[in-house]
């Protein structure tokens, strides 16, 4: 899998500080999203066959309503596990030292 591959317009990517560290090919991309507007560079990996993405920035909280605001704050933790996660195997395969 292409990391172009996981963009909604992959023709409009643009590609920075794309490098090969040991085993994972890594970078940033921008991408214009479904409303045709470029969201900003993101990190990427692609590593072992799979291209992986930054997770985008949680939305902020919409609701006002006891239940809303308490499944906004499920959704924020777990958004922002996800990105945790990426940052992790970010770091892990873009800036260890070759063995």
């Amino acid at each position: 899998m292409t990391v172009a591959y996981s963009l909604s317009d992959p023709e409009s990517a643009q590609f920075l500080g794309v490098t090969v560290s040991n085993d994972a090919v890594c970078g940033q991309v921008n991408a214009k999203n479904k409303l045709g507007g470029y969201v900003g560079f993101r990190n990427f990996i692609v590593h072992d066959g799979t291209a992986l993405l930054e997770p985008s920035e949680a939305e902020p909280p919409s609701g006002v309503n006891g239940d809303q605001v308490l499944q906004d704050a499920h959704r924020m933790i777990a958004e922002m596990r996800a990105k945790t996660a990426f940052l992790t195997k970010y770091n892990e395969l873009c800036f260890r030292e070759a063995p």
